[in-house]
């Protein structure tokens, strides 16, 4: 079976569940420390695991480290957005594998949210692609 889907990233999930009131032409700065409210979170039948964003901000350049504690213990991860519109490379990990996709990361017309569409492709235990 071969499933097609646009991942918005797990950064983009944690940039909308931060309020940010800024002037239509003002861009936000996303920099700071975020933790993810398990009590105002829907995590599905496992509950959420304690997770914590802290981003570095340089004007369009956005850094991310991502950190989420589990029973098993700490995984951290990083990325970086770049937001100029232009398509690049990343690498994302699914189903425990590394796979490289591509990504584009662009202000909104008004300039006060972030808009990002990647696409990647991976290889599963059971021989399906997904997209």
């Amino acid at each position: 079976m071969r499933s097609k889907f646009a991942a918005a990233g797990a950064a983009l999930a944690a940039f909308a569940l931060v309020a940010v009131s800024v002037a239509a032409a003002a861009k936000p700065n996303f920099a700071g420390t975020w933790a993810l409210d398990t009590a105002k979170s829907e995590c599905g039948q496992r509950g959420c695991n304690a997770e914590t964003l802290t981003v570095k901000q340089d004007g369009d350049k956005i850094d991310v480290e991502r950190k989420i504690t589990t029973q098993q213990g700490d995984r951290t991860s990083n990325d970086s957005y770049v937001a100029d519109g232009k398509e690049g490379e990343f690498t994302m990990q699914m189903m425990g594998n590394s796979q490289k996709g591509k990504r584009t990361t662009k202000w909104s017309a008004d300039g006060s949210a972030l808009e990002i569409k990647e696409t990647a492709s991976f290889q599963t235990s059971d021989g399906n692609t997904v997209n």
